[in-house]
């Protein structure tokens, strides 16, 4: 023994015995983990690369302190001489184990004056460890990758419960493209997470593109492609604002875009030294120059089927494509985008599919459907979705670049709690929705409008080919218009599912006033059930808009139906909890119900359900025609009025800027059908008017005639100039000749 040494040895080793706890000795002979507190970069600080760069983490134990980077720090790599591209280069990142506190990129750095291009294409591959704060495919504050970019994640964590979990939580980022403003890439760019066999643990959101900057070449060919297979997208969901008793939930983390990131501009916070600080932020916009496609899982898609429209829609015809086979074993908590979050656009093609995640008992599909079955009773609160949102277009950055962002739900199983044509508090275009089947317990063909009003300005069409839903809506959700008429489209049990069901069918929106006319149109179709079918809102108005006076026309030429209304639903005060004043949904204009094929088990209203006032004429026209499917009406009771929601404004000639040419009142026209007993008044609801009954040729009732209505009084008006007494009128003449007394007025500017 060195006795020079001798008596501080000993001391040394107990101090460390006491310290660990004996773990010391064992510990001797261990390798000791690598470190790095700084950043690690494949290529050089501002020496260029000729060839590969690559960085490879393989222990365990290795911790490094900040950023990791396939590329250089202030230089290029796959270069010599800056702007030749040295052939079959690349630079990347390959993370096997071990802990990076900061980020992974597969490009390099850059500063604001300096781009640290890689010249080849960039790879990123995440087979396990830890990344805290984010993966981005391409470079952090400046540069281009000149190739295409591939971030494959299969295993391993991004992110962290603890930062997600704050009061205000930290959302990790995984991105194909860059992180700064001045990043850009040249080829196509994909996204994938999890593989068939394994999949992350990501406490982050998901983008195909950029957090500040742009991929993909302008006016190129390239694509931006994200694949969610496998792995667990975390959020941390808290209650947003209560919007007229609907609650609202913000997704942290957890959510896919397959846009990108963006900027919103703000004003600062504060002054500069002061505590709590925020300085001002200016606009960025992140672009997807190429096609965007979003995939939840993978499906076997069929060649597409033609289905023939028939009756007011006949010549049209729908080609879409149905999976075959599906698979997929993700578990997504947050929302899934087309677009991008908070600012900029896609500027091609935007495609969402979902094909199938993982599912557990309680989002199984027929589980799920008993929650939304309430018309029935059956209802289990302690249902839950696999899916929480898909929206075509973004989360808050209008999308007006004249795209369609196509969303297509595949698949039998899919449990998904709500689908949106549009955004979700931004505008966009024309959108356009598929459902082949599985489980939605709200599908619309416009946006959401959580924060700011989802407008859309053009038109959405959602198309069911089968499977279950709770509420179906040709408008929006919380806030925004329409531009164009909506199309809804149903084709019964073609998608290969089963039958279709749903509850609730609402020509137009659900908070959402609807701006314009309504002219919606059931037509003939096998397996089709609608619980509840409405011409007009849920708990919204029906408005002016432009040309267009508000009116509600719906036609029915096939389906099964428990009850048809031709108006809207509206909401008692005390609905949503005592504060709830309730909602008039009130319709501006006229309605106009045509009854042509299917089957009607309960009855048939012309004007709405609990709450609301029509400004117009009601006319219930219902005939057996040709085109239709066959129709059978001889189970339901016909109302001119409503259920429970009174008619009581009758405007006169030249009211409302409208040329309404006589006081309004219910008319029901029946030719050629039989029903069981007709109502001109309504069932609990009140009437102001003369309603009238005309039974035309063919027309046969089973039980009795009522000019008045079953429990709901016929009156005059006190709203009106007009005398209307309250005069029921019933016309047996068995003819087919006379006209239809009730048209629905234009606005005089139309004439």
């Amino acid at each position: 023994m060195n006795k020079r040494f001798g008596n501080i040895i000993p001391k040394v080793l107990l101090a460390a015995l006491l310290l660990s706890g004996g773990a010391a000795m064992a510990q001797r002979n261990e390798a000791p983990h690598v470190s790095v507190s700084g950043n690690v970069f494949g290529g050089g600080k501002k020496a260029n690369v000729g060839g590969n760069s690559s960085v490879v983490i393989d222990q365990s134990d290795a911790i490094i302190g900040t950023d990791v980077y396939g590329g250089g720090e202030e230089a290029k790599v796959n270069t010599l001489d800056g702007t030749t591209y040295t052939d079959g280069k690349s630079a990347s990142v390959l993370v096997h184990s071990g802990t990076v506190r900061g980020n992974v990129f597969g490009g390099g750095r850059g500063t604001t004056g300096v781009a640290a291009d890689v010249l080849g294409p960039a790879t990123v591959t995440i087979e396990g460890g830890t990344v805290i704060a984010g993966v981005y495919g391409a470079n952090n504050i400046n540069g281009n990758v000149g190739g295409d970019v591939v971030v494959d994640i299969t295993a391993g964590t991004i992110g962290s419960s603890e930062n997600l979990g704050q009061t205000t939580p930290v959302v990790a980022m995984v991105c194909g493209g860059g992180y700064g403003q001045l990043t850009t890439t040249s080829g196509d760019v994909e996204v994938n997470i999890g593989n068939t066999s394994s999949g992350p643990t990501l406490y982050a959101d998901v983008y195909g593109g950029s957090a500040l900057g742009n991929v993909n070449t302008p006016n190129g060919n390239n694509k931006t492609t994200v694949n969610i297979m496998n792995g667990t997208l975390n959020t941390n969901r808290k209650d947003g604002q209560n919007y007229l008793g609907a609650l609202c939930y913000i997704y942290h983390g957890g959510n896919v875009f397959g846009g990108g990131l963006g900027q919103k501009a703000s004003a600062a916070v504060g002054n500069p030294g002061d505590p709590g600080y925020v300085p001002a932020q200016e606009a960025i916009e992140s672009k997807v120059y190429g096609d965007v496609t979003v995939n939840i899982g993978t499906g076997d898609v069929g060649l597409p089927m033609e289905i023939e429209l028939t009756g007011s829609l006949a010549g049209i015809t729908l080609h879409p494509a149905f999976t075959l086979t599906t698979q997929g074993f993700a578990t997504i908590k947050g929302n899934i985008y087309g677009c991008n979050n908070q600012n900029g656009a896609p500027q091609k093609s935007v495609t969402v599919n979902v094909f199938k995640t993982a599912h557990t008992p309680k989002d199984e599909y027929d589980y799920v459907y008993a929650y939304l079955d309430d018309q029935t009773g059956n209802t289990n609160p302690d249902a839950t979705f696999a899916l929480a949102n898909v929206f075509g277009g973004s989360k808050q950055a209008d999308f007006l670049t004249g795209v369609i962002p196509y969303v297509n739900i595949y698949g039998c199983d899919n449990t998904i709690e709500r689908t949106f044509g549009g955004c979700d508090a931004a505008a966009s275009n024309t959108v356009q929705t598929m459902i082949q089947g599985g489980c939605v317990r709200q599908a619309y063909a416009g946006g959401n409008g959580e924060i700011s009003p989802a407008d859309v300005n053009g038109s959405v069409t959602l198309e069911i080919h089968g499977g279950k839903a709770g509420s179906t809506f040709g408008g929006s959700n919380l806030q925004g218009n329409i531009s164009i008429q909506p199309s809804i489209m149903y084709t019964g049990s073609e998608g290969g599912c089963g039958a279709t069901h749903v509850n609730e069918y609402f020509g137009g929106g659900n908070f959402a006033d609807y701006h314009g006319d309504i002219d919606a149109t059931v037509y003939c179709a096998d397996g089709l059930f609608i619980d509840d079918l409405y011409g007009g809102c849920k708990q919204a108005d029906v408005l002016p808009s432009g040309e267009h006076i508000g009116n509600v026309h719906l036609v029915v030429e096939g389906g099964t139906y428990n009850n048809i209304f031709g108006g809207s639903q509206g909401r008692l005060p005390g609905t949503n909890g005592t504060d709830d004043p309730g909602k008039s949904a009130d319709i501006n204009g006229c309605i106009l119900l045509e009854i042509h094929g299917g089957k009607v088990n309960n009855a048939i209203y012309g004007g709405s359900h609990i709450l609301g006032k029509v400004k117009g004429t009601i006319t219930v026209n219902i005939e057996n025609m040709d085109g239709s499917c066959p129709l059978d009406v001889s189970t339901a009771d016909v109302y001119g009025g409503g259920n429970e929601a009174d008619y009581d404004t009758a405007p006169t000639q030249g009211e409302h800027g409208y040329n309404y040419t006589h006081p309004n009142y219910p008319v029901i026209n029946i030719k050629n059908a039989t029903v069981r007993n007709v109502y001109g008044g309504g069932y609990k609801a009140n009437v102001m008017g003369n309603p009238q009954i005309n039974l035309k040729q063919g027309a046969k009732v089973l039980g009795n005639v009522y000019g008045g209505g079953n429990m709901g009084e016929v009156k005059d008006s006190p709203n009106t100039t007009t005398i209307v007494e309250g005069n029921p009128k019933v016309n047996i003449d068995g003819k087919d000749t006379s006209e239809n007394p009730h048209e629905i007025p234009e606005h005089p500017q139309n004439e």
